[in-house]
């Protein structure tokens, strides 16, 4: 099994790399889009 799973359409690696700026297949950067798009509101808005 490779080190990377799909998440929507994408590749989503297991571990952030730490390159700067973070790459496409960040886990990081893909969570965070998840995390926009589902439109939950944050700790500071509630």
């Amino acid at each position: 099994m490779s080190g990377a799973r799909h998440v929507g359409k994408g590749k989503v690696k297991k571990k952030c790399c730490r390159s700067t700026p973070r790459c496409k297949g960040c886990p990081v950067v893909a969570l965070l889009k998840a995390k926009k798009k589902s439109g939950k509101p944050g700790k500071r808005a509630a």
